[in-house]
């Protein structure tokens, strides 16, 4: 993955590897070493049907979580780092990184960036009743 933000390469190995463990009827989850700057770190992951769930901590942005799930026509990515930066920085690189993941998948891609501590904010609000919602009704 980070290989993949930094040159715009997938380390196919990784995928590779999720998918091998998760086809071969093994429980759906677990966790792998990923090399991030010369040292291992644990990736983990959790697959259901069409999606899977991957969380690892990056030295250059931070802790990540990313939610894909796959459809017939698309595949959804949802990026989800903790701290601004990591978002600022997966933003900057988006259009490489979306071309890259393109390539692979071989469909429609719908990639999206986000900031835990605002999609927290946001559920905050809503379920404290302090959410905003503007509707515009023109027909």
């Amino acid at each position: 993955i980070k290989t993949l933000i930094d040159e715009g390469e997938l380390e196919a190995e990784i995928l590779d590897e999720i998918a091998r463990r998760a086809g071969r009827g093994a429980a759906p989850y677990g966790m792998m070493s990923v090399l991030d700057d010369d040292r291992f770190k644990p990736l983990r992951y959790c697959v259901h049907e069409s999606s899977i769930v991957c969380s690892l901590e990056l030295s250059q942005l931070g802790a990540v979580d990313i939610l894909a799930r796959e459809s017939r026509e698309a595949v959804f990515l949802a990026v989800y780092c903790r701290n601004v930066e990591g978002v600022e920085e997966m933003k900057r690189n988006m259009h490489g990184l979306y071309n890259k993941i393109k390539n692979i998948v071989e469909k429609n891609l719908s990639l999206v960036f986000y900031n835990w501590e605002e999609v927290l904010k946001s559920m905050s609000d809503v379920f404290s009743g302090h959410a905003s919602f503007e509707i515009d009704v023109r027909a």
